[in-house]
């Protein structure tokens, strides 16, 4: 299996590790890959081929003045929905250069040309750090008259990638993780990592979700149980340790 061929996987098992009021959410996540004939070893990331909220889907579209019926085509020779583009195949959540450099060009939007200016870096990167696609659209309406355009500047949605924190030996059939719960708020806006989100607000237990195993050849654990270990993992949680 792999992020083109992955494997829909049922949520077996969902809890919250953080207590209802602390202001860090994580999850502990439990796929069922029993009789798939997947595999993993300890190191080993489970790869998660996520989509986009619908509810942002449903509004993007509103302020591009889109039905999501029209015909687009996303790198494929075969064409989808414009609806489809943007839940499975497309980032909608982030900003970057080319971006807002395509939009620019495309509406004469002279605030974002002159933010694109070399000695305007800076700036640039604060504008980009906490906006996405539906921030341009209000802030700049009327821009995208081809659907084909907004496609087009997008970047890939691409799958997300988590350390696997159970142990083949121990969980037989099972492939756990834990998540940090992305959310912020920013312009007006509650916001949130697409993956997270949706394993936090839109996925329930006994959902089937595609995911896959990314090898982790650089990390192995010693053949002999006996070695000792030293680990150090800033920034990566209790996934590795567990």
């Amino acid at each position: 299996f792999t992020r083109n061929n992955p494997v829909f996987a049922p949520v077996v098992d969902k809890k919250h590790l953080t207590h209802k009021e602390s202001s860090k959410a994580t999850l502990h996540l439990a796929f069922s890959i029993e009789g798939t004939g997947m595999t993993y070893e300890a190191g080993d990331a489970c790869g998660v081929i996520p989509k986009n909220d619908l509810n942002l889907v449903a509004e993007v579209l509103q302020c591009a003045r889109f039905n999501g019926n029209e015909q687009v085509t996303c790198g494929k020779p075969e064409t989808t929905t414009l609806h489809d583009a943007l839940t499975h195949h497309r980032q909608i959540t982030r900003l970057n250069r080319k971006i807002l450099t395509d939009y620019a060009k495309l509406g004469h939007c002279t605030k974002l040309l002159d933010l694109l200016a070399p000695e305007h870096k800076a700036q640039l990167e604060s504008y980009v750090y906490d906006r996405g696609l539906i921030d341009l659209l209000l802030e700049f309406p009327g821009v995208i008259e081809d659907p084909s355009d907004l496609v087009a500047m997008l970047p890939k949605l691409t799958p997300r990638l988590y350390s696997i924190s159970s142990s083949p030996a121990a969980h037989a059939g099972e492939v756990h993780t834990t998540v940090a719960v992305v959310r912020f708020h920013a312009h007006n806006r509650e916001r949130g990592g697409v993956c997270s989100t949706l394993f936090a607000d839109r996925a329930s237990v006994s959902d089937r979700l595609p995911i896959y195993i990314q090898s982790n050849k650089s990390f192995r654990l010693p053949t002999d149980s006996c070695a000792p270990i030293i680990m150090i993992g800033p920034g990566t949680g209790i996934a590795p340790f567990r």
